[in-house]
């Protein structure tokens, strides 16, 4: 497969430029490529008014540690840890339960709740 452009000719007066348009040729003939849907959003990226006050809590907690711990807010308030102030029970496994696998970011989490961080 191998990608060109094209120009549509211009009629008459227009003076405005030709429009380009990408073809991608495949098997000899011309096909414009697939649109690809965009991805969704996950819970940081949506904004503070979609989110619960559970997740709010979790996310400003999560923040104050490390501003890519925030991802994480979600997965903890769906484990059922939705209020920061009850974390101090919260261990290393729970945390690979509620999906953080990035184990420098369990250790953040874990010397926060000890008051290392």
């Amino acid at each position: 497969a191998r990608i060109a452009q094209t120009s549509s000719a211009s009629t008459g007066g227009n003076r405005s430029p030709p429009v380009r348009e990408r073809v991608l040729w495949v098997e000899g003939k011309p096909r414009k490529p697939a649109v690809r849907p965009k991805p969704k959003l996950d819970s940081a990226a949506r904004s503070s008014s979609s989110l619960s006050k559970q997740e709010i809590a979790v996310l400003g907690w999560l923040s104050r540690i490390d501003s890519k711990l925030e991802q994480y807010a979600s997965n903890l308030v769906l484990s059922g840890w939705d209020d920061p102030m009850f974390f101090d029970g919260l261990t290393d496994e729970e945390l690979q339960r509620a999906g953080i696998v990035n184990a420098f970011h369990r250790r953040q989490i874990l010397q926060a709740l000890l008051g290392r961080i």
